[in-house]
């Protein structure tokens, strides 16, 4: 998927993928969402937190891999998608987001995901949610995989995977998670964005003139209120769009709550 105008930046929240220059509302739509689990062991007096509830530096068991996918699922009901951060690749999103292509897909499809960042060090052996990764050999180590929320699919990936790769993972836990299919949604919000970055522009333009008309001929004049009311027009159609971008992003979830014994079943490999 390779558009003209790419220059380094971070339209993921992290990494050095390519990136093709957007305004500040596709730029914020195609802005990745990761949540940052931390487990609190609980004590038996109330509100107070663990002195072992802490992060990196804490020392606690490792959960169960079915209690540590429940904890870090959490109320989200959205499949996961899972990035265990390294050493290389630490603050960064390169484990997801390409260095030569543009990403925009990758990124609208990530929002039918819930994102979540696990530490470098998950892989130590007393990290709660280290059992998540302890079916994989040393060698074939997933630095993200994609689970589906009742814990019914699951597709370990490598990080060094292609967009196509990515995409068809994405594509099959979205279709055991949600009703409608992706793929007509994904094209056509794809155009809003096109129209967001021609109405971040225009904005931009009709403000420059309205600054320069203000100091030319004061706040009375007759062109700084048509100005304006230019201005408002570009926002109204913004907000249209937000809303048709917001409908067509809800593919409906097949299940808005998932009963714990059906995820644990499923992860267990149990029938």
């Amino acid at each position: 998927m390779a558009n003209p105008g790419f220059t380094p930046g971070d339209a993921g929240g992290g990494g050095a993928a390519l990136v093709v220059h957007h305004g500040k509302t596709t730029r914020k739509a195609l802005q990745m969402q990761w949540d940052y689990p931390v487990f609190q062991k609980k004590t038996s007096r109330p509100g107070k937190v663990s002195d072992n509830a802490t992060g990196a530096s804490a020392v606690l068991d490792a959960l169960p891999r079915e209690q540590a996918f429940l904890y870090i699922a959490g109320e989200d009901p959205r499949p996961l998608l899972i990035l265990r951060e390294c050493e290389f690749c630490n603050g960064t999103d390169d484990a997801l987001l390409s260095k030569t292509e543009g990403n925009e897909n990758t990124l609208l499809m990530a929002r039918w995901f819930h994102c979540v960042k696990l530490p470098t060090h998950v892989l130590k052996e007393n990290h709660p949610f280290t059992r998540l990764f302890s079916e994989y050999p040393a060698k074939s180590m997933p630095h993200l995989f994609l689970v589906s929320r009742d814990g019914s699919k699951a597709i370990p990936l490598k990080g060094d995977q292609s967009q196509t790769e990515l995409w068809k993972a994405m594509e099959s836990v979205i279709a055991v998670d949600y009703k409608k299919k992706y793929e007509p949604s994904l094209k056509e919000v794809k155009k809003i964005l096109v129209r967001y970055d021609t109405l971040d522009a225009e904005e931009a333009l009709k403000e420059e003139r309205m600054q320069l008309e203000l100091e030319a001929n004061g706040p009375k004049s007759k062109k700084l209120k048509k100005l304006q009311l230019e201005l408002l027009r570009v926002e109204k159609e913004r907000k249209k769009l937000k809303l048709r971008e917001a409908k067509l992003m809800d593919l409906g979830l097949k299940r808005e709550k998932v009963e714990k014994d059906i995820v644990l079943t499923n992860l267990a490999g149990k029938d």
